[in-house]
């Protein structure tokens, strides 16, 4: 929130009962800030995103504060005998980097993120004799594929959904410990540029989600991603000659248009059904919404970081094809935004980083309004009273718009009791 501590113990008080869990992050504001805004504003659910040491006095603050929902931890200057103390804290998502895992009980948790080998080194060594038989996860990240070799070896039988990799090698261990894991349905590779097109056979062929980002493949064979329960498909920041490989199966596909030119996608949309489709850096085409007629069962389409987008065209398209959720993050347009969605309704919109004023939202409905801000020069203006959803005629504009019951801004989270709904 753009506002000065008074203002924002006053709009925290007064909106109480329409917000969620509020957020705060350290050092921006201080356990002491935080717990005097708490107190003040009779707020009774935070989440809290924290660079500090875990020592006596911080545990102390944290035990001070409301029940915190959820706690991301980076720890820097560890006292161990006193970071046992944070488990009071009754939560599902726990974030650490540092030697924090050493002493933290793995099995209450549910989402882990490594992101150094020494906290997975001196697990090993703390329990260099008691494997376990068994783990489950439903989230677990790592640094690189050694992290999650070190990991692994501490189980005979290891159950993780969801696993995400800043980085990772195609070596033979990696493939062999993915294809050992129990349920395992969505892998994530940030940085996949070591992987090549032999590689990416080797996957488990459960997985229903996968994203692979710089992956230095030109010219994949047309059975590259030959799982047969693929449905997620996110392939940002690769340079394709083709898209003969995409499925007709495939439900959400994500592309960025950096290095793979329109006529490409163009090629593969007839043979494609998809319901959730991402595209970014792309400059309009023509007749790109003329060519995306064929996506007859399309429910969300997200154009970010993309320019010349005709708003006249993309809601005749909306209206034709049942277009339920909108993104147009970080991208330019042509035309009025009031003008030309006054008869288009929504579930949810995302306008983040564009020149749409709040007061130009003319639609008759809409559920989810997402509006995050930052100062970019080249994409936004200065934050100011038009783009400030806490701005008392813009929060009164938004209750007047139909069906509306969240809003999001940065660190702001609304929860609207809309007599209009």
């Amino acid at each position: 929130m753009n506002l000065n501590s008074k203002e924002e113990v006053a709009f925290l008080s007064k909106y109480k009962d329409l917000l969620g869990t509020v957020v705060f992050e350290v050092p921006l504001y201080s356990l002491e800030e935080i717990k005097t805004q708490c107190e003040q504003a009779n707020l009774y659910r935070i989440s809290l995103k924290a660079c500090m040491a875990v020592n006596k006095k911080n545990i102390e603050k944290l035990a001070s504060l409301p029940k915190i929902e959820e706690l991301k931890l980076k720890c820097y200057q560890i006292d161990k005998k006193f970071l046992e103390q944070i488990q009071y804290v009754s939560l599902s998502l726990f974030t650490a980097s540092g030697d924090c895992f050493s002493v933290i009980d793995l099995k209450n948790l549910k989402i882990i993120s490594f992101d150094c080998s020494s906290s997975l080194l001196e697990i090993n060594a703390a329990k260099e004799t008691e494997i376990q038989d068994e783990g489950n996860f439903k989230e677990v990240h790592f640094s690189n594929s050694t992290d999650f070799s070190l990991f692994k070896a501490q189980y005979n039988n290891l159950s993780i959904a969801e696993l995400k990799f800043r980085t990772a090698n195609p070596e033979k261990p990696f493939f062999s410990h993915l294809n050992s894991l129990r349920g395992l349905t969505s892998l994530t590779i940030f940085r996949a540029y070591k992987f090549e097109d032999k590689d990416l056979l080797r996957f488990p062929l459960t997985l229903r989600k996968l994203t692979l980002i710089n992956l230095n493949v030109e010219d994949p064979l047309e059975n590259t991603f030959n799982f047969q329960e693929l449905k997620y498909l996110n392939i940002e920041c690769c340079s394709f000659s083709h898209l003969k490989f995409l499925k007709p199966s495939l439900k959400t596909l994500i592309l960025s248009f950096e290095n793979i030119s329109w006529p490409i996608l163009e090629e593969a949309l007839p043979h494609l059904s998809l319901k959730h489709l991402t595209l970014s850096n792309l400059k309009m085409p023509i007749n790109f919404f003329d060519k995306l007629k064929s996506q007859k069962k399309l429910r969300t389409l997200q154009l970010t970081h993309s320019s010349e987008i005709n708003l006249e065209n993309l809601a005749l398209f909306i209206a034709e094809i049942g277009i339920r959720h909108l993104s147009l993050k970080r991208s330019t347009y042509k035309g009025s935004f009031s003008d030309n969605f006054k008869a288009i309704s929504l579930q949810s919109l995302d306008i983040s980083d564009t020149s749409i004023g709040i007061k130009e939202l003319s639609l008759p409905f809409l559920r989810k309004l997402t509006f995050h801000t930052r100062y970019i020069p080249e994409w936004f203006p200065v934050w100011d009273a038009g783009t400030c959803v806490s701005h008392e005629e813009n929060f009164e504009h938004l209750k007047t718009i139909k069906g509306l019951r969240v809003v999001k801004q940065n660190q702001t989270t609304l929860r609207l009791q809309n007599p209009n709904i």
